[in-house]
């Protein structure tokens, strides 16, 4: 356990702070001996809501995973600790990540009872799935304009909505497109 896994279980602020500034210590770094767990995974689960907020501002990987694969939503779930995830959605977190056992921080928040954490949490997910669904319609609304422009090929589509290899335009088999003519 580092200095900073320390300082986040103690819920002391202002060290760990001054520890991230002169330590050079990695605000990520994992605790091999528990579970993989980072500073912020101990800040979340013991609810040391400053200290969360203090590994946030410091670039904490609000989507770091555990040997096990639960994020600080996972341990701030099963704890109950509601103002650590309203600062975790705040900071951008994505509640629909399972864990090794496809757990949402959702379901864990359901299997522990903790009620106010499961009212939040499906309102971050219902948000958050209709955020994709607005993404991925405004992906397919360009890739159809692009394909009445005649595009050529996927790599002129993907260019033309300012898109990399991989995303929603690469994964749609069916799309062959020739200059001139549509097929």
């Amino acid at each position: 356990m580092s200095l900073l896994h320390e300082l986040a279980c103690d819920g002391d602020a202002e060290a760990l702070e001054e520890a991230i500034r002169t330590t050079g210590l990695d605000v990520n770094d994992t605790d091999m001996e528990c579970s993989g767990k980072t500073p912020l995974h101990w800040a979340c689960y013991l609810g040391r809501l400053e200290c969360v907020k203090v590994l946030i501002k410091n670039k904490a990987n609000v989507s770091s995973r555990m040997f096990d694969g639960k994020t600080p939503a996972h341990c701030a779930a099963e704890t109950g600790q509601i103002e650590c995830l309203r600062a975790l959605i705040a900071a951008g977190f994505s509640s629909l990540l399972f864990d090794n056992y496809r757990d949402t921080p959702l379901r864990i928040a359901e299997i522990y009872g903790r009620m106010k954490c499961v009212k939040l949490l499906k309102r971050a997910e219902e948000e958050e799935i209709e955020r994709l669904k607005a993404r991925r319609l405004s992906r397919l609304f360009a890739l159809h304009a692009v394909a009445e422009e005649n595009v050529a090929t996927e790599t002129d589509i993907a260019k033309a909505i300012n898109i990399k290899r991989g995303s929603i335009a690469m994964q749609v088999p069916s799309v062959n497109f020739r200059r001139g003519s549509r097929t």
